[in-house]
């Protein structure tokens, strides 16, 4: 899958998640420039995931503030690292607030 493919999924994740949570206010950070271009533009996106671009801007409609902010990749480490570490644990499984605490402390930040 195309790290673009992933960062719109984990994106749309994050907004179905904040909205079952009854969250008004969100900010959703990514580093994908073309992904950020497509979630703050008012044209429709015809591109591979447009589907998952529609789907999100659909989801944002549900909260009083939802901002899609560009963040530099050294911003996102603590992200990277978990991505990186995810291809260690099963599909499925849970990961506690403990175990990542841990994963975090073993992070080179």
């Amino acid at each position: 899958m195309e790290p673009e493919t992933v960062e719109a999924l984990a994106a749309r994740e994050a907004v179905s998640l904040a909205r079952r949570m009854g969250w008004r206010k969100i900010i959703v950070e990514g580093d994908c420039a073309n992904l950020h271009l497509k979630l703050s533009s008012s044209q429709e996106d015809c591109s591979a995931i447009g589907t998952i671009v529609r789907d999100i801007k659909f989801l944002a409609t549900d909260f009083e503030v939802c901002v899609f902010a560009l963040v530099r990749r050294t911003g996102n480490r603590v992200v990277h690292s978990l991505a990186r570490n995810a291809t260690t644990i099963e599909w499925g499984s849970y990961l506690s607030p403990s175990s990542l605490i841990l994963l975090l402390s073993n992070i080179d930040l």
